[in-house]
């Protein structure tokens, strides 16, 4: 019997734009394809003239997220009350009115877990474009964890990372045996270098001690195999 596999499609999604990907039918090996890339809220318009069937899995780049480190979480069994507890103490630290936001929480090591906050309005427009082109939405979830996992080999031992995405910088760091991830806005170079700055003195770590690493999201590197974590477009930089 023959049979025509659902079509996969999955997005980088971060504050101004969506990078769109697919896995190829062509391809007897399932390989992913670049689809393009589009403004943040033309992505509806550009899946439906791709004529999209199928699944939908979306990544969030770190400007779109908020992170909190749960220390504690080995006690707290329910996870609604995982997330309750992250989205106060997210809103502590941001000091607005974190009711609306969307938490999720996972098990990191030990009796640590990492919260990851959206804007309830970012999924909502997820949910949107997805509805409106006829796509299963599978999954929402940060970026960045995909890049851990892609570059786990290249990390080993580091007690810090740096990840420089088109419009954030994130620092990654193991603090009283937790991970703790912290991210800030950031539009140029010289706002990345001194967002970057900040992290590590706020973070008390040294930047010789620091692994970098970038995301180039809207461009494409000739002959790397295009990969559903975007992680072909990522490369360490040197300090």
């Amino acid at each position: 019997m023959w049979w025509e596999a659902p079509t996969r499609w999955v997005v980088y999604l971060d504050t101004g734009r969506a990078v769109i990907r697919c896995r190829d039918r062509s391809n007897l090996r399932g390989a992913w394809k670049h689809v393009g890339v589009v403004r943040r809220n033309g992505l509806a318009d550009a899946l439906r003239a791709t004529n999209a069937t199928g699944s939908l899995s979306v990544v969030l780049g770190s400007s779109l997220c908020r992170f909190e480190t749960l220390r504690e979480a080995s006690s707290i069994w329910r996870s609604a009350d995982l997330a309750a507890l992250a989205r106060s103490r997210i809103q502590e630290r941001i000091r607005e009115d974190a009711s609306s936001l969307r938490v999720a929480t996972e098990a990191a090591w030990g009796s640590s877990a990492i919260a990851c906050a959206i804007g309830a309005g970012v999924r909502a427009d997820i949910e949107s474009a997805a509805a409106s082109c006829g796509l299963t939405l599978t999954s929402v979830r940060p970026w960045i964890g995909e890049l851990f996992v892609a570059i786990a080999p290249q990390i080993k031992g580091a007690r810090a990372v740096a990840v420089r995405e088109a419009d954030s910088v994130t620092l990654a760091i193991e603090q009283e045996g937790s991970p703790s991830i912290q991210t800030l806005p950031a539009r140029d170079e010289a706002s990345a270098s001194e967002c970057l700055r900040l992290l590590l003195t706020g973070a008390a770590v040294a930047a010789s001690s620091l692994r970098r690493f970038r995301l180039n999201p809207y461009g494409q590197h000739e002959g790397h195999r295009i990969r559903h974590s975007f992680a072909d477009l990522v490369f360490a930089v040197d300090a």
